[in-house]
């Protein structure tokens, strides 16, 4: 699980996913922070997408108090689709993906 960065106490966080169109399957995206001991962690909104192929959908989160935040991606075993995350607007992280995987920035 590579950690890609920082990320602060009040960013606007937009979590995009393309789907191939030539996907067999539907990619699960699941987003949510890794809670502070005795703090309420924010939401992500919706906290897990389900992406046909070729199509797109988008999470949404204000960061607040919280250890890490984590976005897990289910690939079908075929096809794939671009992952992009913006902070406040701008790109932070685009990949095209093929394969599952877990994105994690640590809140500062």
């Amino acid at each position: 699980m590579p950690v890609l960065g920082e990320i602060q106490v009040g960013d606007g966080v937009e979590i995009e996913f393309v789907a191939s169109p030539n996907n067999v399957g539907t990619t699960i995206i699941t987003s949510g922070y890794v809670p502070r001991a005795g703090v309420e962690p924010p939401s992500v909104a919706p906290p897990s997408l389900a992406i046909a192929p070729g199509a797109s959908a988008t999470q949404t989160t204000t960061v607040g108090k919280a250890l890490s935040l984590r976005i897990v991606t289910d690939i079908p075993d075929i096809g794939g689709g671009q992952l992009t995350v913006r902070v406040n607007g701008t790109v932070k992280d685009g990949k095209m993906l093929t394969r599952d995987e877990t994105w994690s920035y640590v809140v500062v």
